[in-house]
């Protein structure tokens, strides 16, 4: 019972830590898009 505990809170921890690396990757993208989007707009 304990290994099957122990299982899915590490299954948990790289879901979550996949799901922030994620999220930062998809703003970490968004940001650098909309850098280039305002550059462009000042020519």
């Amino acid at each position: 019972m304990a290994k099957l505990v122990r299982h899915l809170t590490s299954n948990e921890e790289i879901v979550s830590s996949n799901l922030a690396g994620g999220i930062q990757f998809f703003f970490q993208t968004c940001s650098d898009r909309f850098a280039d989007y305002s550059h462009n707009l000042h020519f």
